[in-house]
């Protein structure tokens, strides 16, 4: 995971199709989220401390969040804070609903 300003976020959410973010401050719960991105070669993962990154996205103490460019474009985690169970809830949002099969999508079907 890379650690980012607030303006950064923003850009970094407009580049990506998939992003994992944990917007927060340092403690068990990042360490934990950097547990699950470090086992997570595929998808970016980014972090910010930046209050104001905290306030534009109404999030209150430390939250991780998936933003994407299909089906509900902001997913908040809101199960256990456990490496394992993170990992889970990403794979479950990572394909749209509905989706062509084609070459960008190939690799997570099969």
């Amino acid at each position: 995971s890379k650690q980012i300003s607030a303006a950064q976020l923003e850009e970094e959410i407009a580049a990506n199709n998939f992003i994992v973010v944990f917007i927060g401050q340092e403690g068990s719960d990042f360490e934990t989220f950097k547990s699950a991105a470090s086992s997570d070669d595929k998808r970016t993962f980014v972090h910010t401390f930046d209050s104001e990154a905290a306030s534009k996205h109404a999030v209150t103490g430390n939250k991780i969040i998936i933003f994407r460019k299909f089906d509900e474009p902001k997913v908040v985690y809101d199960g256990k804070v456990e490496a394992k169970e993170i990992s889970k809830w990403i794979l479950s949002h990572v394909l749209p609903t509905v989706f062509e099969i084609n070459e960008e999508y190939s690799e997570q079907i099969f």
